[in-house]
């Protein structure tokens, strides 16, 4: 059952008002009558069901049946670092990182991003991008809504990446150590980071300052993946490996 937005004053008052685009939503795509159940989430992450009490031309009043509470936090909290790809191959890894509980997406400008986002721009991007991954959390039921703290340089970005756990760069000229036997020798990490390069990859200099900053060199295998697939798949493996999903 897809989710719904909460407005803030769900936790601590019964009936409330969905105005804007998710009574919209229900109104003109699902149809919804008085009586009709969902669910819905607040921006805690507590998950609620609710009751229509009324339709009006514009919004959809409600009153929460249940409060199911909050889902719990992965075991293993993972970071997404990705170079920015071309074109909406980012919008797809937001949706799709989203559905595999990443904990954090970080995009950045390395040496080899060919996207370039003025300084004026960068806010309405992250707005954009974060619209998305709430859609994502409204398909999939993720409520623990993963963050989008801002845009950064490679050299930002490797100075305020979690300090500790396992900390992976993906290098395509890796082939003698996998991400399946880095995460093999993981132990019980806490916190993973994956760094993803963008098309092209990264450079010599970069993967050593990687390396310098605690990031260990893996690759995914032989083939030569876009940037859309190495960092999905790489997310998946994580999940997988930890049972985080």
């Amino acid at each position: 059952m897809r989710l719904f937005r909460l407005p803030r004053e769900a936790e601590r008052d019964e009936h409330l008002v969905l105005s804007g685009e998710e009574a919209r939503h229900m109104r003109t795509v699902l149809r919804m009558k008085r009586g009709d159940h969902f669910r819905g989430f607040d921006e805690a992450g507590n998950v609620y069901l609710l009751q229509v009490t009324e339709v009006t031309a514009r919004d959809v009043m409600a009153r929460v049946v249940l409060k199911e509470g909050r889902r719990p936090e992965p075991r293993v909290k993972v970071t997404l670092a990705v170079g920015i790809p071309k074109g909406d191959r980012f919008d797809f890894i937001l949706q799709k990182a989203t559905e595999l509980s990443v904990w954090e997406i970080v995009p950045f400008i390395s040496s080899r991003v060919q996207v370039r986002i003025p300084g004026e721009k960068v806010h309405s991007r992250l707005e954009r991008w974060r619209r998305i991954i709430l859609e994502a959390v409204k398909q999939c039921g993720n409520t623990n809504v993963p963050e989008i703290p801002g845009l950064y340089t490679f050299q930002e970005l490797i100075s305020r990446l979690p300090q500790g756990g396992l900390k992976v760069i993906l290098y395509e000229k890796t082939l003698s150590f996998t991400l399946k036997e880095v995460l093999a020798g993981g132990g019980d990490a806490e916190r993973i980071t994956l760094l993803v390069g963008p098309e092209g990859g990264f450079s010599e200099e970069e993967v050593e300052q990687a390396r310098e900053a605690g990031f260990v060199p893996a690759g995914l295998g032989r083939n030569i993946l876009r940037v859309e697939t190495a960092a999905i798949a790489a997310l998946a493996m994580v999940q997988y490996h930890f049972e985080n999903l």
